[in-house]
């Protein structure tokens, strides 16, 4: 069945009425992941640049979250190169009517579950990057504490077995082309993954609730002024937009479940998904912005006080050299005049 060349010339999927598959030139939603890959992986790099450069060169001081954080990081870029690499090789960003079975390689399945089974180990770290970072800022607070700590367990014990979940509904034990397309197409993978993935958004939007208000109460207890505390929820609350995130990846995950063109409304789901980890790593890193600023700022002025100093001693130094100039020359103009005037006063008394 394997070496059959007409199954995997067939239409993956059956088309609407009047509709004609379109293996040549089909429409696609390949670029809303080049759009999303081409913003959302600078950013991280940016923001990974500017973390880096304010814990070894400002802070000079390494701790457990910058580890994890270094996870998240490759984390996220893998994330998004296996997006991209997936929609590249044919099928997704497609309707289903509008590729070929064969389109559905074994390296494009195993791929597609590859960025499936991993994504809730890349989301982890994130978290706990978040979560040790309160631990590193708050640790005297003995209820901070076991929150953290309950909530890294909690998340890493969920995660994990999801993605185990996902191996045995989905990977087959033989890997073969064949059997590989059956696993993925399967109805075990089909109607128990899709409430899987419901569950981890659901799950991602109430760990991301939790994280934004632990950190609120621990702040507000410090001794500081109240403007002080408003800037640090403020930064702390930023990850208002990963909970904004989870909300859309719920709605997308739900919509895919109901679809009948997998392949096509995935996308949506995958774009909402680089969105959620950028924003999650991006909120890793916003407690460094200010280090950098204010270390920049400072660098800043001090260069360009140095800077406007010179020229003060250059303008300076050149009023001084004109003075002595102008004095030379009038001293100059002195000895000229009398010269002249002994000359004259000469010539008045021998003629």
């Amino acid at each position: 069945m394997e070496n059959t060349p007409a199954i995997w010339n067939m239409p993956a999927g059956i088309p609407p009425p009047g509709v004609i598959p379109n293996f040549e030139n089909p429409v696609t939603r390949v670029s809303m992941i080049n759009i999303s890959a081409a913003v959302c992986l600078p950013l991280i790099i940016i923001f990974a640049s500017f973390r880096l450069y304010a814990r070894a060169f400002i802070v000079r001081r390494k701790s457990w979250d910058d580890l994890a954080c270094l996870l998240g990081f490759i984390g996220g870029c893998s994330y998004i190169s296996l997006t991209l690499a997936v929609v590249h090789l044919g099928a997704y960003g497609r309707h289903e009517w509008d590729y070929k079975l064969g389109d559905l390689t074994k390296e494009l399945i195993r791929l597609t579950l590859a960025n499936e089974v991993l994504y809730g180990p890349f989301i982890w770290f994130i978290k706990v990057t978040l979560l040790l970072l309160f631990l590193e800022i708050f640790g005297q607070l003995r209820w901070l504490r076991w929150l953290v700590y309950s909530g890294m367990c909690l998340t890493g014990l969920f995660y994990l077995s999801t993605a185990i979940a996902y191996l045995v509904l989905c990977a087959p034990k033989n890997q073969t082309h064949i059997e590989l397309l059956t696993a993925i197409s399967s109805t075990k993978c089909q109607k128990q993954g899709q409430p899987l993935s419901i569950v981890i958004g659901s799950f991602n939007l109430a760990s991301d609730l939790y994280i934004l208000c632990l950190p609120l109460p621990a702040v507000w207890s410090l001794q500081m002024a109240k403007r002080r505390k408003i800037g640090i929820s403020a930064i702390f609350s930023s990850a208002i937009a990963a909970v904004i995130s989870s909300i859309l990846t719920i709605v997308f995950r739900t919509r895919l479940s109901r679809s009948r063109d997998q392949t096509w409304d995935i996308v949506p789901l995958w774009v909402v998904t680089i969105i959620e980890i950028t924003a999650g790593f991006m909120v890793t890193c916003m407690p460094s912005m200010p280090t950098v600023y204010h270390h920049t700022q400072a660098r800043w002025h001090q260069a360009f006080s140095t800077t406007l100093q010179k020229l003060r001693s250059r303008n300076t130094s050149q009023k001084t050299d004109a003075i002595d100039n102008s004095s030379q020359v009038e001293l100059r103009q002195v000895d000229s005049d009398r010269s002249n005037y002994k000359i004259v006063d000469y010539t008045h008394h021998h003629v």
